[in-house]
């Protein structure tokens, strides 16, 4: 659960920059 949560969150920032 704290892995999926933690992959969206780094995706999110990354491909918004």
């Amino acid at each position: 659960v704290e892995e999926g949560e933690r992959t969206e969150s780094d995706h999110m920032p990354l491909e918004a920059e």
